[in-house]
């Protein structure tokens, strides 16, 4: 998986959201759906825990505006039950996104269009519990075209435990996984329950706190941002694990995916990093906060420091005195802001 780029630490002070509200986002999106989850993997024998880091990755944890806007948790194409919304992609004449009624239709249709995709026969017997084998199966299909598409899901149902929400278990990678029975457990509730039990449990299993390689890479991501901030009044997001410009531009509703990489001042999609801030909007001519001086760290270049603050490279360049953006700036050089 990529890098993290100092271009893409910023300070705390200057976002308006934290890892605080990004988990506590994704726990109410939890809290909210996983009986729609349980539902559908009870109804079409889709995991909950897949369906559930599904829904998270491609809604936002329920906050992109294709979800808020059209309940479509899942960026499935086409015509819903009250049509569809225009979302521009990387497929010609696949640009409309289904709108529907409510949430649970959401859900529903997502199931029913794994059960009707050509790779249902390489799922339909892999184990509920395998959600593992799940994630990589639905990307090499071509699910999604993320490179990171199932390292990103694997990522969220670890880091959340989404595993527990149909009482499967945290797997260590590349295991077969071959449920052998289940054993009975007593749940917060006070009512009994039961969890599956696997050959070779010691090699398959790993403790609920013992981080796993996929686990790892998306805390560094949430770690450090929020899935939505604004900074200096320009609204912006991060390429998450599993994302891509045309998602993002899904997300948001954002016709043309030139117009990321304008706000951006990049060239191409390969600039826009794992980790890093993407604008949705025009960066600022000056800095309209507070601070009007930045001491650079080692290692940053002008558009670094552009990307920190919103503020056009260009515009930054001409305040300074500078002319090359992507030269390395001496540490502790006081740029102006304002």
């Amino acid at each position: 998986m990529k890098k993290i780029f100092l271009l893409c630490i910023f300070l705390f002070l200057t976002l308006h959201c934290s890892y605080a509200s990004y988990v506590s986002d994704v726990t109410a999106y939890i809290q909210k759906y996983q009986g729609y989850a349980l539902e559908t993997q009870r109804r079409y024998g889709i995991p909950a825990s897949i369906t559930l880091a599904q829904g998270i990755l491609e809604s936002g944890a329920g906050k992109s505006r294709l979800t808020l806007q059209s309940h479509n948790h899942f960026g499935v194409k086409g015509k819903g039950t009250v049509g569809s919304v225009k979302a521009k992609d990387d497929e010609p004449g696949l640009s409309t996104f289904r709108a529907y009624r409510n949430d649970q239709e959401s859900y529903d249709d997502h199931a029913r269009v794994l059960r009707a995709n050509r790779y249902w026969k390489d799922l339909k017997h892999v184990s509920i519990y395998d959600y593992r084998s799940w994630a990589r199966i639905i990307k090499a299909n071509g699910y999604a075209t993320a490179p990171d598409y199932a390292e990103a899901l694997i990522g969220l149902i670890d880091r959340f435990q989404l595993y527990k929400v149909n009482n499967g278990r945290k797997l260590r990678a590349n295991k077969r996984l071959v449920v052998v029975g289940y054993r009975e457990i007593v749940v917060s509730s006070g009512k009994r329950d039961s969890v599956p039990t696997f050959e070779n449990e010691a090699e398959v299993v790993l403790d609920d706190d013992e981080m796993s390689d996929e686990e790892n890479e998306l805390e560094k991501c949430i770690e450090n941002y929020p899935t939505d901030l604004v900074i200096n009044d320009v609204p912006c997001t991060v390429m998450m694990p599993g994302k891509e410009l045309n998602t993002i531009c899904r997300d948001y509703c954002i016709d043309n995916p030139e117009d990321v990489l304008r706000y951006n001042e990049v060239n191409s999609e390969s600039q826009l990093k794992e980790g890093c801030i993407v604008y949705l909007d025009k960066k600022k001519a000056k800095y309209e906060g507070s601070r009007d001086v930045y001491n650079v760290r080692s290692g940053e270049t002008l558009y670094d420091i552009s990307q920190r603050f919103a503020i056009q490279v260009q515009k930054l360049a001409k305040m300074n005195h500078i002319e090359n953006v992507h030269a390395l700036l001496p540490k502790g050089m006081a740029i102006e802001l304002k």
